[in-house]
């Protein structure tokens, strides 16, 4: 079943059957017919829907504007290898629906921090909870705090260098990251948002570097959360966390983005995290590494975060190999 439908399990809910949340809070269903209405049939469709039933416009233009770049609709390959697109797999047939197979469970293991993680276990110590905040420009020594507070972080790692974000091309971050990993042989784990991806490969074309030289670093992509539409339509969020692990008991996170622009024009904040609430970031990592995938399998099939590790089979172009499961947009194929 869909990720954006599949509700008995999730954590909202079981809060709501306690009486902790309101269900309209968690799930609407005129929302997601309006998202259906704008990736079907436009903006303009989009407008008569929200007007036919009464309700307020919940996105902004700029959220409308991202939703349609980011729709991806499928192609359904049938029983004879025929490919049909999403206007005629939604007239002949509504079945690429809400109860549609998409297998979110796989054998498949996910992929292992191979090449070292810290030995901390659930719960061990690590230290008392320390906090600093950086702001730039600063009007204190240093102009640009929070790119020298990063710097800094990844010069005295020792065990582990481990980063989330939605931009890397800053040559300067970069470079320290370089050196850790070839030099003082620390592990580096890097997790790009998938849109990030043709900026990063750009920086290291330009310093003349290949990234599987890199013994001792790891690149994988991730994206936000997807929600699926009845058609088989998909719609992919980014990913907005931003953080930095070192050694599994520090953490640098805030507003403070890894590119030129924010280490020297944006302002910006970075919070410098030490001692025990490192753990739920340690945590998370772990969890984002599990979804990930090599720079390579997210460029060529598309796969997002949350969305099943066969759904390239999907999409494949129907001159490719046969999907392992007979599956097709026709009624006969609803699960």
């Amino acid at each position: 079943m869909a990720l954006s439908q599949c509700l008995d399990d999730s954590p909202g809910l079981r809060a709501f059957m306690r009486g902790d949340i309101n269900i309209q809070e968690l799930y609407n269903e005129r929302h997601r017919l309006a998202l259906e209405e704008l990736v079907a049939g436009g903006v303009n469709a989009y407008l008569d829907f929200l007007k036919k039933e009464r309700i307020p416009n919940f996105l902004s233009d700029e959220e409308i504007q991202r939703i349609s770049i980011a729709a991806v609709v499928p192609r359904c390959v049938s029983l004879l290898g025929e490919d049909t697109g999403l206007e005629q797999s939604m007239t002949s047939s509504m079945d690429c629906s809400s109860v549609t197979y998409f297998p979110e469970v796989s054998d498949v293991e996910p992929p292992l921090l191979e090449i070292g993680w810290p030995a901390f276990t659930a719960g061990s110590y690590r230290g008392v909870t320390r906090v600093v905040a950086h702001f730039q420009p600063s009007y204190g020594e240093c102009i640009y705090s929070c790119k020298e507070a990063a710097r800094r972080m990844i010069k005295s790692a020792k065990e582990v260098i481990a980063v989330v974000t939605d931009s890397l091309t800053d040559l300067d971050i970069f470079r320290d990251l370089r050196e850790a990993c070839t030099q003082r042989r620390v592990p580096v784990y890097i997790l790009l948002d998938q849109s990030c991806v043709p900026s990063f490969l750009q920086m290291c074309q330009n310093l003349n570097l290949h990234l599987d030289e890199m013994r001792q670093m790891r690149v994988r992509t991730i994206t936000g959360a997807t929600y699926f539409l009845r058609s088989g339509a998909r719609i992919t969020g980014k990913v907005h966390e931003r953080f930095m692990l070192i050694d599994g008991n520090r953490v640098a996170t805030g507003s403070y983005r890894f590119n030129w622009t924010d280490g020297k024009l944006n302002s910006s904040n970075l919070i410098e995290l030490s001692g025990q609430v490192t753990e739920h970031f340690d945590e998370e990592f772990r969890i984002l590494y599990a979804q990930s995938l090599p720079i390579s399998a997210r460029a060529s099939h598309g796969s997002a975060r949350n969305s099943g590790i066969y759904e390239h089979l999907l999409l494949k172009p129907p001159a490719a190999a046969p999907p392992p499961f007979p599956w097709s947009c026709s009624p006969s194929s609803a699960g």
